[in-house]
């Protein structure tokens, strides 16, 4: 039962989509929240999941006869993925409405609808992506975490809205629907590989992804490994960065970078349980750095004004620069630290991009509380537009 909803910031997006298509389109990851933003939203459309055999059966037999239960009344369509096909019968549904938003589709495994979407409901849909909560969303409601707690308890809504532990949510979760829809999706045939294999990833947040170590280390052939990391992918369960494409010098490193998009996942996955188990782990820094990537990607989502690319920088002389983000003409430079004590040399790798490159700024983001000229701490990530278009 949801004790308390905390909204959206992609309702507004939402809101502006309706007016514009017969058909929204919402997919993220499982349990991010997009059935309860729409009924919350839209209390008086009738609601279907696809979830239910029964109803799924139903829609599978008769998709035309489904459709005309509802002829010229607003829907909500969950769990969409369960019988991607029903948007060939969608097309026909669309070109008949005249009224904008009057279907809402879900779906958490975007692999298995993406294509469909394209071939049939092209110039018919809008589609948005909601990702677990961002720090200004819960902040919001909740505003005496602390930037540790924040990174345990992570971002799903179910931990807030439903007043549980991340102790009581994750085990669950991994096993309940992340299982589930991997023996879905790929035939697993050892299902503890997978497992292995993800917590193999976790063990890599932040650094550079060498997929041939991670196979021989999980007991996977390499094209598996490709293959469940694609799911994770595209699941948005984790997300890559990719090198800055200038050429700097020809010694730059050209191997992308695994994070995943909730940390409270990530630190179940390192088995964190605790603020002590955080306090001694060894990649506490790189779950930090996490946190604020994971942050500015969420931000990409949620603002329909905010494209840009997020990229890093490496070289082979080790210097390094954790996050850029390019938009438009400008670049601009972050240096993540997970500490409470600034110092100067924090801003020496990106001073040699500097002066490689024109950039607009470089900032370092620390684990403080403080603001000073060129640093931002880790609170800020609740107001990102505000710096990110300075």
């Amino acid at each position: 039962m949801i004790k308390k909803y905390i909204n959206r910031k992609l309702e507004k997006r939402v809101e502006k989509l309706s007016e514009k298509y017969p058909i929204i389109t919402i997919l993220g990851p499982r349990q991010s929240g997009k059935t309860t933003m729409l009924r919350q939203m839209y209390p008086d459309y009738h609601y279907v999941t696809l979830e239910s055999p029964d109803t799924r059966l139903m829609v599978q037999n008769d998709p035309r006869g489904f459709l005309l239960q509802y002829k010229n009344k607003p829907i909500i369509i969950d769990e969409f993925q369960r019988f991607p096909e029903l948007t060939s019968y969608l097309q026909e549904y669309a070109d008949s409405v005249y009224e904008m938003g009057q279907i809402f589709l879900t779906g958490s495994q975007q692999f298995n609808i993406s294509e469909k979407i394209s071939q049939s409901l092209a110039g018919r849909t809008g589609i948005l992506k909601l990702l677990p909560l961002s720090l200004q969303e819960i902040i919001n409601v909740y505003p005496i975490l602390t930037l540790e707690e924040m990174m345990i308890k992570g971002s799903y809504p179910a931990i807030y809205d439903r007043d549980m532990t991340h102790l009581e949510w994750y085990p669950s979760y991994v096993e309940t629907y992340l299982e589930r829809d991997i023996r879905q999706l790929v035939n697993v045939g050892n299902l503890d590989k997978f497992l292995l294999f993800l917590g193999l990833l976790a063990g890599r947040t932040g650094q550079l992804l060498n997929m041939n170590n991670v196979s021989i280390e999980a007991g996977i052939t390499q094209p598996t490994a490709k293959q469940w990391l694609s799911i994770l992918l595209t699941s948005q369960l984790t997300f890559i960065l990719q090198p800055l494409h200038k050429n700097i010098n020809k010694r730059m490193i050209k191997t992308p970078k695994l994070y995943f998009t909730d940390t409270g996942l990530l630190c179940h996955l390192l088995r964190i349980r605790s603020l002590s188990d955080l306090q001694v782990h060894p990649l506490r820094s790189s779950i930090f750095e996490n946190f604020i990537v994971s942050e500015f990607y969420k931000y990409k989502f949620y603002n329909q004004q905010s494209d840009y690319n997020m990229l890093y920088y490496r070289d082979t002389a080790g210097r390094e620069v954790d996050l850029i983000i390019e938009q438009a003409s400008d670049i601009k430079l972050f240096e993540i630290k997970y500490t409470h004590t600034l110092r100067h040399d924090f801003y020496k790798h990106m001073k040699y991009v500097q002066n490689n490159i024109p950039i607009k700024s470089a900032d370092v983001i620390y684990a403080g509380h403080q603001r000073f000229p060129d640093v931002l701490n880790w609170s800020d990530m609740t107001d990102i537009q505000s710096w990110l278009e300075n």
